[in-house]
């Protein structure tokens, strides 16, 4: 039910991930990153973000920070998110392609 969502919604997932909580889900597509509420059915659209091809989402384990990775090798930055105001708080200019990003355990 959930993908049919997304399937009608836009076109092709970069990546996603979802909240520990459970009831929120974040997508990556071409030109935004968006964030949905986790109905019983479907999902709702609560906030958008104008980051274009991130290529990795992750939040952080308390939920309430998603670290978002974008751009090719020199060109590439960190986008740190704010779940629950629907905020950006900072991004961070890297000065090589990231393989991966993480969050520390004692984050939350």
């Amino acid at each position: 039910v959930i993908s049919k969502s997304l399937q009608k919604s836009e076109k092709a997932i970069y990546a996603a991930s979802l909240n520990p909580d459970g009831n929120s889900l974040i997508c990556a597509f071409e030109d935004k990153v968006k964030i949905y509420k986790i109905l019983l059915t479907k999902l709702r659209f609560i906030a958008e973000f104008n980051i274009k091809k991130c290529s990795q989402l992750i939040y952080s384990h308390g939920g309430q920070y998603v670290a978002c990775k974008y751009g090719k090798g020199s060109n590439s930055s960190i986008a740190i998110l704010n779940s629950l105001q629907m905020t950006e708080i900072i991004t961070i200019k890297t000065h090589g392609e990231p393989n991966f990003i993480l969050w520390n355990e004692m984050d939350d």
